[in-house]
């Protein structure tokens, strides 16, 4: 996720979302947070890197790497659209959302089936004709 300390829907939102997706999904996704002045104030390192280190450790203890884009040139390069920014663009965003949805619905209908019978589904019958 491209995000920047002075966008409030980034500390208020965005973050903790990660922070979600991370203690959801843990050691199976790799997550990395990337602080960028895409679409915001260009400071130099030295008065960024500080208060970003402060951040990311004391305050909201992120439990994954943050990676500084000082010009912006990594969010314009994969064309994110602002902060914050989970993804490159609305349709890789729409893939990983159907993609995640999908695997969510085969695990939970696995999980229901195997506990109602076979072919089973609780209040009915799932299999065509039966």
């Amino acid at each position: 996720m491209t995000f920047n300390l002075e966008c409030s829907g980034c500390v208020s939102r965005g973050i903790p979302f990660l922070k979600r997706l991370h203690a959801e999904f843990g050691s199976r996704v790799q997550l990395l947070a990337v602080h960028t002045s895409f679409g915001h104030r260009r400071l130099p390192r030295e008065d960024v890197e500080p208060t970003l280190l402060k951040f990311s450790r004391d305050f909201a203890r992120l439990p994954f790497p943050v990676a500084l884009d000082l010009d912006g040139a990594f969010a314009r390069h994969w064309r994110t659209e602002g902060t914050p920014t989970g993804w490159p663009s609305r349709r890789a965003a729409s893939c990983f959302v159907a993609s995640t949805a999908a695997r969510t619905m085969r695990r939970r209908a696995s999980s229901t089936c195997s506990r109602s019978g076979p072919g089973r589904m609780p209040g009915g019958n799932w299999q065509k004709g039966s």
